[in-house]
């Protein structure tokens, strides 16, 4: 089976990430510590739960991915916002109970590529089910 959803975006890249994981404050009285990757994580992971549920997308067992990055221009290196944007997406596919766990065993491969898109940025997901 094969499903596909679009995330508008544009997705933190991994330099967006590992900046955000350099910064760590208190908060609260009993001083918890604050992760601001935690937080970009939590936010965009919510979001594209959102879109998940939006495009019906059904639960799999194995997959593999074909992933369409649209960026509004070419300032950004590919390298950098597939890694940022994948982990997010593929973490919020096992958050909504898509995929069971985001290993060796539940995924089979992806292939990246990207375009550039002056009206919209995101990425296109395509999954496609694999027995084995």
């Amino acid at each position: 089976m094969k499903q596909a959803f679009f995330i508008p975006g544009p997705l933190p890249c991994l330099n967006d990430m590992l900046e955000a994981n350099r910064y760590r404050g208190h908060a609260g009285r009993n001083r918890q510590r604050w992760n601001a990757y935690a937080a970009m994580k939590k936010q965009h992971g919510e979001a594209i739960q959102w879109h998940l549920r939006r495009y019906a997308i059904q639960p799999v067992q194995r997959v593999s991915f074909v992933f369409v990055w649209h960026e509004l221009h070419r300032q950004r290196d590919p390298d950098n916002f597939t890694s940022g944007g994948r982990k997010i997406i593929l973490d919020a596919l096992v958050e909504a109970g898509i995929l069971a766990n985001d290993g060796w065993k539940q995924i089979v491969g992806w292939s990246d590529q990207w375009v550039v898109n002056k009206e919209q940025s995101g990425v296109l997901v395509e999954m496609e089910e694999r027995d084995t």
